[in-house]
């Protein structure tokens, strides 16, 4: 009896931690100590982002920024369809001038199918989408993000 109880909470401890660690994987690694940093988003901006955003971007990355079916998976000419931008995709991994980059030239210069924005959309247009995109992520994420390429800069 002991040692079936022992093997249970064994069991339960290392589907709790695999769990952890594929979460962790996913969302890359931060810190649970990390204090949460306070948004001071405008909301006149946010606004405007999200209309930009719904005008621009919704087609293909999803009117909740949810990206693409099957977002992970090469199409038929080996590219990936459009990712998420809510947190659970990999647009926190970048810096916010690299995301304006990205949205102003599109990517495909790097092998993606993103197109070039910057003859439809202004710096400002683009900033105010990335305002947007970057309040839809959880705190966690957020805070992550902030305190990887922002802090103390």
């Amino acid at each position: 009896m002991v040692k079936i109880k022992l093997s249970a909470i064994i069991l339960l401890t290392s589907v709790s931690l695999l769990s952890y660690s594929e979460e962790t994987k996913a969302r890359g690694s931060f810190s649970t100590e990390e204090k949460v940093v306070k948004r001071d988003v405008d909301p006149v901006r946010y606004s405007q982002g999200t209309r930009l955003y719904q005008l621009n971007c919704a087609t293909c990355h999803g009117l909740n920024a949810e990206g693409a079916k099957d977002w992970r998976k090469a199409d038929d000419n080996g590219k990936n369809p459009a990712p998420p931008l809510n947190g659970t995709g990999h647009t926190w991994h970048h810096s916010t001038k690299a995301l304006f980059n990205v949205i102003r030239n599109g990517t495909g210069k790097i092998g993606g199918n993103m197109p070039a924005w910057k003859d439809k959309l202004s710096n400002n247009d683009i900033k105010l989408i990335l305002t947007w995109v970057t309040a839809q992520w959880p705190d966690e994420i957020y805070t992550a993000w902030y305190n990887r390429f922002h802090q103390n800069k």
